[in-house]
């Protein structure tokens, strides 16, 4: 996310979308054309019927939030209905809310390197190195949805 103006939330820097083999990370701080054709595209996507598309996020309701003056100009309201909560999904009995990178880790056995989660994003040109943490940031999501569904690689944490 970018800084709002003074007083004002967060707005989308990137929007990060991603399938089975590839993944996009879409500049949201263009012009105000690319901005509605951006905000159009989310909204068709999250308010698709759930027969047509499955949507995956994580701790999407803040996400949520942050993309409705994007998807939503006015005072329109948005609802995500066929999305997939991954850290909902994750979440063990008596865990209190899990991150990315633990998820990752239990269910992928995999580290995930959050190093640029908090760059600036607002800047451009990204950097190389953050293109490739928002892509991976959006697959990664695939791979765990598989491992979840599929019973895989989920271990309860350890118990000391």
């Amino acid at each position: 996310w970018a800084s709002g103006a003074e007083g004002l939330p967060p707005v989308p820097a990137v929007v990060q979308l991603a399938v089975e083999g590839r993944a996009w990370v879409i500049d949201a701080l263009g012009d105000e054309g690319a901005r509605q054709a951006l905000g159009q595209l989310l909204r068709d996507l999250l308010e698709a019927e759930p027969w047509r598309i499955m949507l995956l996020g994580f701790a999407f309701a803040g996400d949520l939030a942050v993309l409705r003056p994007l998807t939503c100009p006015g005072a329109g309201s948005l609802c995500a209905r066929s999305l997939i909560d991954i850290q909902s999904l994750a979440r063990l009995p008596g865990e209190d809310t899990p991150s990315l990178k633990r998820v990752c880790a239990r269910t992928l056995r995999r580290d995930l390197d959050k190093t640029h989660q908090c760059s600036d994003w607002a800047r451009r040109p990204l950097l190389r190195e953050q293109f490739l943490y928002a892509a991976l940031d959006a697959y990664i999501l695939l791979s765990m949805h598989d491992a979840l569904a599929g019973g895989g690689a989920v271990d309860a944490p350890a118990q000391a």
